[in-house]
């Protein structure tokens, strides 16, 4: 029966992959020859890759479970519907309102963990919602040559695709949140192992020495 080739990672100065400590532990002469050094130096390497990858993940999490953006741009919809309502019922929106709504769907738009689904429903909402502009005159005079101040008119609908964008905006975060959390927890637990399986080979190999000393003394 052929013999299995001695892993003598101190020669070499590789860390064994996770994967192979596991195997090392039943491989009494391999042992012998690892050092507290070796596999301390593999379980700072490894817990440093597991601690930026939970990092990365933690900060991941956060964006997906902030839904401040949508909630600012519905509290935004909501507000222009409490502007006044002409005779075709579409909402006269004042400008600086009509405004505020597209800055926040842009930031909105801006957010790395947007799901490609929400974000093309929310951009075209956005074109529903601009595509005739700032479009009517409020007639209070104190506008430019006398003519009021500006203002849009959008229909219930328009205001409705908004709305529905974000909801389905959040619903999508709410998800990705979900399978993120999954990811933090598997990392969690490599994170976990990698300490248990190194505190195995230091216990290990001290009990190598130990038998050696003693079969010495005898």
């Amino acid at each position: 029966m052929p013999t299995q080739p001695r892993l003598d990672f101190n020669r070499s100065n590789q860390v064994p992959p996770a994967g192979q400590l596991s195997a090392i532990l039943t491989q009494e002469e391999s042992l012998t020859h690892m050092t507290p050094d070796t596999i301390l130096f593999f379980c700072q390497s490894r817990l440093r890759s597991l601690d930026t990858a939970i990092a990365e993940k933690l900060a991941e999490q956060r964006k997906l479970t902030s839904h401040s953006i949508f909630d600012n741009i519905k509290a935004s919809v909501t507000m222009g519907t409490s502007d006044q309502i002409n005779k075709d019922g579409n909402y006269e929106i004042t400008e600086d309102r009509y405004n505020a709504i597209l800055a926040k769907i842009d930031a909105a738009l801006a957010d790395p963990t947007l799901s490609a689904a929400a974000r093309t429903k929310l951009v075209a909402a956005k074109a529903a919602f601009e595509k005739d502009g700032l479009n009517i005159r409020f007639p209070d005079g104190k506008g430019p040559d006398g003519l009021g101040s500006k203002g849009a008119a959008v229909s219930k609908d328009e205001l409705k695709g908004i709305t529905e964008a974000c909801d389905d905006a959040i619903k999508a975060k709410s998800s990705e949140a979900e399978l993120n959390m999954i990811s933090i927890q598997s990392l969690m637990s490599q994170r976990q192992t990698a300490v248990q399986l190194t505190t195995n080979m230091m216990a290990a190999i001290n009990d190598s020495l130990k038998a050696i000393a003693a079969n010495t003394k005898g």
